[in-house]
């Protein structure tokens, strides 16, 4: 398929799914929620929070179609056809309607192997002395900053593996790379059996939250209400 194609194919698409919501909501489509609904989450969180409680989601709604995309880059939810999306950090004025879920927590931590060889960091300047794990940004290129009771980090941390993708990030600090602060989600299983130890308890992190964000013209349909609802509750859960 051509570039012009494809475009073609995404806006009538687009036409497709607001004709059924019309024809929907003449026939009191409001009483089961049915159809098609694409959701757009974060990478680590889908993988590792979301998608392994859908078979819950689609056990309670068998009418409604699932299109779930895992991006850690920020998409444009109107001009991709999206029906909803969660957002980490700080939320930008966009116009679509969003929600507050929960914070946005992170955890600094390294796996035994490492703390075997390396004393624990005692403060957040000790990290300079310390193969530090980061991510990079997809969408913008630039370098997580680390936070600790509200001081960010960036120059002062010491060099370390750099990854595009949060799981790696997770994965390298488990196979002793180095030290990472990673989201509690993300963190959680591997400090609950002992592949990762917490370092630093009193320094919190807290960066921004996790949003829900919706485009204004389809939030109030059945399906997407519905959806909405299963990602608030499995956040919570999770928390």
């Amino acid at each position: 398929m051509t570039f012009e194609g494809e475009q073609l194919y995404t806006r009538a698409q687009r036409l497709l799914d607001d004709l059924r919501d019309m024809e929907g909501v003449l026939t009191a489509q409001r009483r089961a929620p049915v159809g098609r609904i694409r959701v757009s989450l974060p990478a680590t969180l889908g993988r590792m929070v979301i998608i392994p409680h859908l078979a819950e989601f689609v056990a309670c709604f068998p009418g409604i179609e699932l299109d779930i995309g895992l991006d850690d880059r920020k998409v444009d939810l109107v001009e991709g056809g999206y029906d909803l999306a969660v957002r980490t950090g700080t939320l930008e004025d966009s116009g679509l309607i969003a929600r507050r879920l929960a914070p946005h927590r992170f955890v600094l931590c390294a796996a035994p192997a490492y703390l075997a060889i390396r004393d624990a960091p005692l403060a957040p300047d000790d990290l300079a002395h310390h193969a530090c794990l980061r991510f990079r940004y997809p969408s913008t290129g630039q370098l997580e900053r680390w936070s600790f009771d509200g001081r960010e980090m960036d120059r002062e941390l010491g060099a370390g593996a750099v990854f595009n993708d949060g799981e790696a990030v997770v994965l390298a600090a488990q196979a002793g790379m180095g030290v990472a602060q990673l989201p509690d989600y993300a963190a959680a299983p591997a400090l609950a059996d002992g592949r990762l130890v917490a370092l630093l308890p009193d320094q919190h992190c807290e960066r921004g939250a996790l949003w829900l964000v919706r485009p204004s013209h389809r939030a109030s349909l059945p399906r997407v209400e519905a959806f909405a609802t299963f990602l608030a509750d499995t956040l919570h859960r999770a928390e």
